[in-house]
């Protein structure tokens, strides 16, 4: 039970690093307005998500550096 729990602590935090890293966007369409994305799933007992297009950034120039493994100075 314990290491269930220090897994799924672990996947959280992972989780939550990501999102505060990066900003995460839908594509956009030839004019430059978001597409709206449609939640598909695989058919089948064991379903998952089917893989879609998105925009991925960094939130800021910090996150940036941090995800190239530069130095920050701490501001």
């Amino acid at each position: 039970m314990a290491a269930e729990s220090v897994q799924g602590c672990s996947w959280r935090t992972g989780r939550c690093s990501i999102l505060s890293t990066f900003d995460i966007f839908p594509p956009l369409d030839e004019f430059g307005n978001p597409v709206k994305l449609q939640a598909t799933m695989s058919p089948g007992v064991l379903s998952f998500p089917i893989p879609f297009k998105c925009i991925i950034k960094p939130r800021s120039d910090a996150a940036a550096a941090l995800i190239h493994g530069d130095s920050v100075d701490a501001a």
